[in-house]
């Protein structure tokens, strides 16, 4: 999609800025790194190449979700981000953290809770992945205990299961006596692209690879549906804001609240759409039946070069059109015409997502517990309560929670 003109900036205070290796230094670390906290969010993506460079790919440890996040959804949080520099002062790695006034020091991943951020993982520059993580484990666990850089837990919810970077973080945090914790109660799902869209067709039986092709073949033939892509920032507050509502009414209707029942979820994910527009990342799609939204998706491209489907919608008064399925279709056909690597529908264990063919991958939430008596204290407490928990739901026939252990 074409980019807008205007490139939105970030406020950086003049006291505080991290340097970032450029890319003719980014082999270079001058002395040893070192990791620190810092308490500062503004300065710390002030080079926002360079921020997004240390990330695995994915869009939601950039700066186009996370600072749109500090700014709508942070309220009275506070920055407590791991930090990662050489003695030059330059940043290699990160780990973007915050608490709040109520548990200084009980840590979460920015981004957490409704904002359902996935794939959240390390950042570290590409070529010193390895030694960011060692410093970071050895910080953590070394410090636990001092005043100035004392933490008792860390939750970190939306870490994929199999992600190498936050997998040899765990590992070299246990090793260094922190106790970790993984549950995962959903999965995301990924639906490869195949060579072409008809042979990602073929995965499915005669039957339905039938219906599917009729779906696309109805809706490119019919004179009153049609579809169209946000191409600039009147038609991002256009279909986004039609997409928000589908998405509440089908929410609502199922007796939740949403996604987006506030304004300040709202104005957040408006934000993120338009910086993806202007970084050229965004597919912002609508399927409409004359001038009426009948369904809508908001995807982000990766650097990895997948579409991560964050949000969909679909009129639930128009089942005889199928517009849920012929979006999902209509999402597959156009990756596969993009070049796309696939589709990653994120979390939920919604039935159309294996129908499509996704591979599951577990999402977890990971609790950390200070090396100490108190810290494996509270670990012991926590399995004695997902006990509790796991016997409650076998009693009410409801899915158990997975303990997932770490790696040997």
């Amino acid at each position: 999609m074409p980019a807008s003109s205007t490139t939105p900036t970030f406020s950086t205070p003049a006291d505080f800025i991290l340097p970032f290796p450029n890319r003719s230094d980014a082999d270079k670390i001058q002395g040893k790194l070192s990791a620190c906290w810092c308490d500062h969010f503004d300065g710390l993506m002030h080079d926002r190449d360079a921020w997004d460079r240390m990330t695995n790919g994915t869009p939601f440890g950039q700066t186009l979700w996370l600072a749109p996040w500090w700014d709508h959804l942070a309220d009275k949080r506070h920055c407590r981000t791991l930090v990662v520099r050489d003695e030059a002062r330059k940043l290699f790695g990160a780990l973007p953290l915050y608490h709040d006034d109520a548990t200084p020091h009980s840590l979460h991943n920015m981004a957490d809770g409704k904002t359902c951020t996935d794939h959240v993982s390390v950042l570290a520059a590409p070529d010193h992945t390895d030694d960011v993580i060692d410093t970071m484990a050895g910080f953590l666990a070394g410090t636990a205990m001092e005043p100035s850089s004392r933490w008792n837990s860390i939750q970190i919810d939306g870490v994929v299961e199999g992600d190498p970077r936050m997998e040899s973080l765990l590992c070299a945090l246990a090793r260094r006596g922190v106790s970790v914790h993984r549950e995962s109660r959903m999965s995301t799902w990924f639906v490869p692209c195949a060579e072409s869209f008809d042979e990602y067709l073929k995965k499915f039986s005669r039957k339905h690879r039938h219906h599917h092709r009729k779906l696309l073949r109805d809706f490119d033939q019919s004179e009153t549906l049609h579809a169209r892509f946000a191409q600039n920032i009147d038609d991002v507050r256009s279909i986004l804001g039609d997409l928000i509502q589908l998405h509440q009414d089908r929410w609502v209707a199922a007796g939740f609240p949403g996604s987006f029942a506030d304004d300040a979820s709202r104005r957040f994910i408006h934000r993120v759409a338009e910086l993806a527009l202007h970084q050229d990342r965004l597919s912002l799609l609508a399927l409409c039946l004359d001038d009426q939204t009948i369904a809508a998706s908001l995807s982000l491209i990766g650097d990895d070069d997948r579409a991560y489907c964050y949000c969909t919608g679909a009129d639930l008064n128009l089942s005889k059109v199928q517009p849920g399925k012929t979006l999902n279709m209509f999402m597959l056909r156009h990756a596969h015409q993009q070049g796309h690597q696939g589709v990653d529908f994120m979390r939920g264990d919604e039935q159309y997502k294996s129908r499509l063919h996704g591979q599951p991958r577990r999402v977890m939430d990971v609790r950390l517990e200070a090396p100490g008596l108190a810290g494996r204290w509270r670990h012991v407490s926590r399995l004695a309560q997902t006990t509790v928990k796991q016997t409650i739901r076998k009693t009410l026939k409801r899915p158990t929670v997975d303990v997932i252990p770490l790696a040997d």
